[in-house]
This record gives structure tokens, C-alpha cells and sequence, in this order.
């Protein structure tokens, strides 16, 4: 499951920039989502319900997509 994870958030940031910043928030975010998913599946939740609500649990990252790349944006000028 840890790589349909990872998976789901490499293309959740697929528009975002490569560089450290973005690295840092993506492994932070799997992190995170690893930890609910682990946690659902104690809680005697099947796979794939636990996907879904750990996933359903990250929300819009939309917004900081759109601040790492105006940042990326700002180190090249």
C-alpha cells in the first residue's frame, strides 16, 4: 500500500516544482498519510476504505502547489 501512496502523491504534486522545498512537503504529506492510513487499518478499517478516508484527509494542496511555484519562480529571477 506505502506505494499507492507514494503514488497518489506524486501525481497530487505533479504540477509542483522539483526542488528541496517540494520534496520536504511531499515526504512530509506521505508521511502524514501513511500514519492515518496505518492507523485506520488498526481500527479494523478494510484497504481500501482506509485509502480513501486517509486521502479524503489531505484535502486541497492546490494553494500550496501554487506558492511553490511562485517561489520557484522567484529563486530563478
Amino acid at each position: 500500500m506505502n506505494n499507492k501512496l507514494r503514488e497518489y502523491i506524486d501525481n497530487l504534486f505533479a504540477t509542483a516544482p522539483s526542488n528541496r522545498k517540494t520534496v520536504e512537503v511531499k515526504e512530509e504529506i506521505l508521511q502524514n498519510l501513511t500514519d492515518k492510513y496505518n492507523d485506520l487499518i488498526a481500527e479494523g478499517k478494510n484497504e481500501d476504505v482506509a485509502f480513501n478516508i486517509a486521502v479524503a484527509s489531505i484535502g486541497d494542496v492546490s494553494d500550496l502547489i501554487r506558492t511553490e511555484k511562485a517561489a520557484a519562480w522567484q529563486e530563478v529571477a
